[in-house]
């Protein structure tokens, strides 16, 4: 009897087998790492939906707010007496108007503030008048664009640190003119 021949088969079942389970696990590695990659994608791809869903519900309460925020100034701009557009005036108005502007914010709790300035840029009335500091805006580019606007309409501010407050604020400004089209001052 030849033992050879026997190991010899051996030998080549114990590398086809080898072979074989070593084929096995790259077709399993594989599929588990295609598996992983499609979940990842899939992940990414609701996220990216979850995202752009939120940006759109975010972006119409935004411009939902900014419209009621316009309305607002545009009535104050309208109703605020003229001659009350003075720093001589505010002894005489600033009870009054400081409080309408409370009122007004009331139920508001995305407007921080409601504030008036004179021609020259100097804050006259504004809501929580404890809490505000009297300010000059009149380099700010808001104030500048109510100024030179002919339109009449609303302008927006970049982000910045407001004077009167302190916080980081996005500001709607609306100029006020009287009636020869002459500017008094702005809202904001």
């Amino acid at each position: 009897m030849n033992p050879r021949p026997a190991s010899r088969m051996e030998s080549n079942f114990r590398t086809y087998l080898v072979a074989g389970v070593g084929v096995f696990l790259i077709a399993v590695i594989a599929l588990l790492v295609y598996l992983s990659l499609s979940g990842y994608q899939q992940a990414i791809s609701a996220a990216e939906t979850r995202t752009r869903d939120y940006a759109n519900i975010l972006e119409r309460r935004f411009d939902a707010t900014l419209r009621v925020a316009d309305e607002e100034l545009r009535e104050v701009a309208r109703e605020i007496p003229r001659a009350a557009l003075s720093r001589s005036a505010v002894s005489r108005y600033g009870g009054s108007l400081n409080s309408e502007f409370d009122f007004r914010l009331q139920n508001f709790p995305e407007i921080q503030g409601m504030r008036v300035f004179d021609a020259e840029g100097n804050l006259l009335y504004t809501n929580d008048r404890a809490n505000v500091v009297f300010a000059n805006i009149s380099d700010r580019p808001h104030f500048i664009e109510a100024r030179n606007s002919r339109n009449g309409g609303s302008g927006f501010s970049e982000v910045l640190v407001a004077r009167t407050t302190g916080d980081k604020m996005l500001i709607l400004a609306r100029p006020i003119r009287d009636a020869n089209d002459r500017f008094m001052g702005v809202v904001t």
